[in-house]
Parts: C-alpha cells; sequence; structure tokens
C-alpha cells in the first residue's frame, strides 16, 4: 500500500468543508466554504492561508451512523489512518491500517480482521454489534 500522510475528511461544521488531517505531525488543514485552505501548519500553531494537500492523501468513506476519527490516540500510533465509530464512545470500532488491513476493536483492543474491503468490514461489524451489544445496534444503526 502506499505511503499515506493526510487523512482526508468532508465535513459541514460552520464553514470548514473539509478537514485534512496529517499523520505524522498532527497539522491540520481545513477547506472553507469559499474554497480556502487555511492551516496550522508545524511550527506555526496559528492558521494560515495555504495549499491544499494532494500528495499520499487517503480519502476516507461516510457511512450512515458511523464517525471516523483521523489517526491514533497519538502520534506514535503511525501504522493507524484512523477509526470508525458508530456509538460515540468507541465501545465498537473498526481501525483502517496503513498496510491495508482492517480490524474490529472491542473497548480498544483488537478482536478480530474484518473485510480488507471497508464496506464489507462495516457491514461485519454492524452484524458484530447486532448480536453482542443490541442496544447500540438499536440506538445507532437501526434505521
Amino acid at each position: 500500500m502506499k505511503t499515506i500522510t493526510w487523512v482526508k475528511q468532508k465535513l459541514y461544521v460552520s464553514d470548514i468543508r473539509e478537514l485534512y488531517t496529517n499523520l505524522i505531525t498532527g497539522d491540520k488543514v481545513e477547506k472553507t466554504y469559499r474554497g480556502q485552505y487555511y492551516g496550522n501548519l508545524h511550527p506555526s500553531i496559528h492558521k494560515r492561508l495555504c495549499e491544499e494537500p494532494t500528495e499520499n492523501v487517503f480519502e476516507i468513506e461516510e457511512f450512515d451512523g458511523w464517525d471516523f476519527y483521523a489517526g491514533g490516540f497519538n502520534l506514535q500510533d503511525r501504522d493507524l489512518i484512523g477509526s470508525y465509530s458508530c456509538d460515540g464512545d468507541g465501545i465498537v470500532s473498526v481501525e483502517l491500517l496503513t498496510d491495508g488491513s482492517i480490524h474490529l476493536n472491542v473497548h480498544g483492543s483488537y478482536l478480530l480482521d474484518l473485510s480488507p474491503n471497508i464496506e464489507e468490514a462495516i457491514e461485519e461489524a454492524k452484524k458484530y454489534i447486532k448480536e453482542e451489544y443490541p442496544g447500540i445496534y438499536e440506538e445507532f444503526l437501526n434505521f
């Protein structure tokens, strides 16, 4: 799999339409509704007008009922692109790794490998949640 430096997410929060997260530095670049890019690029902590990240970008897919969180819990999680969670607390999460593998985690711990196809992996995770955590399924995924 190619090297992934940036994770691109589509957002509709205030005037932000896209958010890029650098998995190596933690830097963020926001695309506004006007098509401008602003970033707090290392070492600056202030947002400045910048260019759109175009190299080594991974664009996440959106799934109803699932939120995506780019990167890991800290910058040492370099093998992690990010994870999907449906419950807001991350009780059950689907982790995407830079080697192309996809894991199902429960309470932050690895449980099993899922299909390398993200659509299939999300469906497998939904089946697991329906069986093992019916309350979470009913509240967040049963629509």
